[in-house]
């Protein structure tokens, strides 16, 4: 993109993939949900939520993996604030479907890797079907791992993770195989870096993503400067060539460790 001297979202958008039909050339602000890390405190947790609405978010995506703690963040937030719940593999396939109910009944967007391996597909069809969406994908490697979790009807909803995969390429064709099985598509990326600026530009460039991830933190220092891009729970696609991506050598020096 960088020799082509375009923002790679257009070099994605004429590249003639299916999974970019319909890419608009100047693409809007894409939406963003607040990504809470685990706080196992039904106090806590409630709080930073009602923070992060606050601050603009208009969803949210919970790491609690036990219902209390849930139901605490979802009486604070109220029953119209999208929530999902990732558990980061820590429940059984028993635990995933005993929580379940209880998900469905606090409104849970979405159940986001919920049994151990992640790349456990017979599990994860197992828990299809019954009224919960279930999502994955961030720790498949390659588009052909993608292509076995969906030939086995493991999700409802797919999440690459550009840094894990195999980079822009690989995303792509991941990004190709859930257009033809047709099933929906949401990046993971909690990243401040690289991973975040081409995460933006692969959801500017597939028409299909809706939403990206905001890792909700408040880190000691950015390698890059969000605030010109970034208002409240949006934020604008780079025009730059390339990624858009320029690191602070500041904050790098002050970080480096020889």
């Amino acid at each position: 993109a960088k020799r082509e001297r375009l923002p790679l979202h257009r070099l994605l958008a004429a590249s003639g993939s299916p999974a970019v039909v319909g890419a608009a050339q100047d693409p809007k602000p894409i939406s963003f949900y607040a990504s809470l890390v685990r706080y196992a405190d039904s106090t806590i947790a409630p709080r930073v939520c009602e923070r992060a609405l606050a601050e603009g978010f208009t969803d949210l995506k919970l790491h609690e993996i036990a219902i209390p703690e849930i139901t605490a963040c979802r009486r604070a937030v109220g029953d119209g604030v999208p929530m999902s719940v990732d558990v980061n593999c820590n429940w059984s396939v028993e635990e995933s479907l005993a929580n379940i109910p209880a998900l469905i009944e606090l409104g849970a967007s979405w159940l986001e890797e919920p049994t151990f391996p992640p790349e456990g597909f017979a599990n994860l069809a197992r828990l299809r079907g019954r009224g919960m969406t279930i999502a994955a994908g961030e720790n498949w490697c390659t588009s052909v791992q993608f292509a076995a979790a969906l030939a086995a009807d493991a999700v409802d909803l797919a999440q690459p993770s550009v840094t894990k995969i195999g980079g822009v390429t690989e995303f792509v064709k991941a990004a190709e195989v859930c257009a033809a099985a047709g099933v929906a598509l949401e990046p993971h990326c909690p990243y401040f870096g690289p991973g975040m600026f081409a995460s933006l530009h692969l959801a500017a460039a597939i028409p299909g993503v809706k939403q990206l991830e905001w890792l909700y933190v408040d880190p000691d220092a950015w390698l890059a400067p969000f605030d010109h891009l970034r208002k409240g729970g949006w934020m604008s696609v780079p025009d730059e060539p390339g990624l858009g991506f320029s690191p602070d050598p500041a904050v790098m020096k002050r970080y480096r460790r020889a």
